[in-house]
């Protein structure tokens, strides 16, 4: 009587490099989450409770304190974009928790995304009333660069590393070649 698992078990003699013969298990071993992984999911899910909170602020806002007029395109963003953005990030969230190739793929165009949005906030700096922050001296300067500089590294190499690694590209092809 033959089982229905997908388990591969092989128990034959095996010789050993010392000359003594053992029996080896083959057994499905799963790789282990790549740090880079682990980070990518730990973004994603902060990034999601941000909106999420923004998203919720925004209704509470509208529910306590109606406006008269009704603007069509900060409700369009607040009210629509917010949720959806929460969505993706959590489908891609999930997708790396259950080793989805889709979940990879999700999750690297929301950080070249996300990235996009922050290099085009730095370049298109708001003029007038909403002007950016002023430094009172040198050491906020060069914190501020200090800081722009390790989030882009952050953002460059999380992505690079998503998408060309060794470990990750195993980490998502072993649960394929599994089936």
């Amino acid at each position: 009587m033959r089982l229905p698992l997908k388990l591969h078990v092989d128990c034959s003699p095996v010789r050993a490099p010392g000359g003594f013969a053992h029996r080896k298990l083959y057994m499905n071993t799963r790789i282990k989450r790549p740090p880079t992984v682990w980070l990518t999911q730990i973004f994603l899910i902060l990034l999601a409770l941000i909106f999420l909170l923004k998203f919720l602020n925004s209704l509470l806002g509208l529910l306590i304190n109606p406006p008269e007029r009704f603007y069509m395109v900060p409700s369009v963003i607040d009210y629509l974009i917010t949720p959806g953005t929460v969505l993706l990030l959590l489908i891609s969230f999930y997708g790396l928790v259950k080793r989805k190739v889709y979940g990879k793929r999700l999750s690297l165009l929301l950080l070249l995304l996300i990235w996009s949005v922050v290099i085009l906030i730095d370049l298109l700096r708001p003029i007038g009333q909403n002007k950016s922050y002023e430094h009172k001296d040198s050491v906020q300067l060069g914190a501020e660069v200090l800081f722009h500089v390790l989030m882009h590294v952050f953002f460059l190499t999380i992505i690079l590393r998503l998408s060309f690694a060794k470990k990750v590209s195993e980490f998502f092809r072993k649960e394929t070649e599994l089936r």
